[in-house]
């Protein structure tokens, strides 16, 4: 493997260009404060691309051609920017991934490494197929948890807008003075969870460990723990099927597989089976010796390996963690719904109780 291959395939290579002081902190600290808002936009934004540049190059147009036609098309931003260095450096006989390696903030390893199998094995059209299947099914599980908590901001609503203005109308308040005062507290409870999550994300960048035991933290946590893990190990299946089906060397997909999990401890227990796979391990026993992963992946790897479709189970261990994640997060969903629920009524009972009492108070007094 040439050295320019070694770093493509790492999944710790550094940064084109080192990142230091006041403006640097900041620069990234308005990207994580902004990364819940974008996300999804740039998600759908690169699934648009690799699957219209996968049908392109399908069609036998040269790849030159097809990034150009991306390029044009593609709206102003990151990716745009990327495809016109990528254009300029094809032009001058390189690759792809070369390029988009120097760019991991926008275009993460695990879609490096498949792009650059796909163009050392002649098959750059299924690489890019492969990465828009993989992303396509990101995007449903972020879609999955968006509808799953649609009731729960419908119900957040309701308890900081509609019953204090009902509480206002009933007691002869300011109805419209409650509602602007309830949409600046509402304004400042966001800016407040946005800088904490940016804040969060910057520290964890920047101290692995803490991020570690923040992550074993949300996994101790009831029922919303395992939903967690159990979507980790799925993107970690799904990452690492797509790898070996691209022609990813094993220990390299393992690596990258465990940073496209998005978990510390599953990347953690993935270097130690790419170490274990090294010395000559079977990929089974890699996984067992790790004591990390259920049994029932380690039975599925055991079962890959031994017959030689290390891809197929792997992304049918995926499908299997996904289905099981969204019926635990519909159970999760539904019960913490239902308490929600039960606190808003507490609430609107309280409240009626309150002008029920003040209105017969009223009427005493009258008579």
């Amino acid at each position: 493997m040439t050295k320019a291959a070694a770093q493509i395939l790492s999944p710790t290579r550094p940064v084109a260009a080192a990142r230091h002081g006041l403006a640097d902190d900041l620069r990234r600290f308005a990207l994580d404060l902004a990364w819940p808002i974008v996300a999804d936009r740039r998600l759908a934004e690169q699934i648009l691309f690799y699957r219209q540049l996968g049908t392109l190059v399908k069609a036998g147009i040269p790849i030159i051609e097809a990034i150009r036609l991306r390029e044009e098309r593609a709206n102003p931003g990151p990716l745009k920017a990327i495809l016109r260095e990528t254009l300029h450096h094809l032009e001058q006989g390189g690759r792809i991934s070369e390029v988009f390696a120097l760019h991991p903030e926008t275009i993460p390893p695990f879609q490096v490494a498949v792009l650059y199998a796909g163009e050392a094995g002649g098959t750059l059209d299924e690489a890019l197929e492969r990465i828009a299947d993989c992303l396509e099914a990101e995007q449903r599980l972020r879609r999955f948890i968006n509808r799953n908590t649609t009731y729960t901001k419908i119900l957040f609503v309701v308890a900081q807008f509609v019953i204090p203005a009902f509480s206002a109308f009933v007691f002869g308040g300011n109805v419209i003075g409650v509602l602007w005062t309830s949409l600046v507290a509402l304004f400042w409870t966001a800016m407040v969870i946005c800088f904490t999550f940016a804040a969060i994300r910057s520290a964890t960048a920047r101290s692995p460990e803490l991020a570690l035991v923040l992550e074993r933290i949300k996994w101790a946590l009831p029922a919303v723990g395992r939903v967690a893990r159990e979507f980790a190990l799925c993107r970690f299946g799904r990452a690492l099927g797509t790898l070996y089906a691209a022609g990813v060397p094993l220990q390299s997909a393992l690596r990258l597989s465990g940073a496209a999990s998005g978990s510390r401890q599953v990347a953690r227990a993935a270097e130690e089976m790419a170490g274990y796979v090294s010395h000559g391990v079977a990929l089974g026993e890699a996984c067992l010796a790790t004591a990390f992963f259920p049994p029932r992946t380690v039975e599925m790897m055991s079962t890959g390996a031994e017959s030689g479709s290390v891809d197929t189970m792997m992304l049918k261990m995926a499908d299997y963690l996904e289905d099981e994640a969204e019926t635990r997060a519909h159970q999760v969903g539904f019960f913490a719904a239902q308490a929600f629920y039960l606190i808003v009524a507490l609430y609107v009972t309280g409240m009626l109780g309150m002008a029920g009492g003040a209105l017969i108070g009223a009427f005493v007094r009258r008579g």
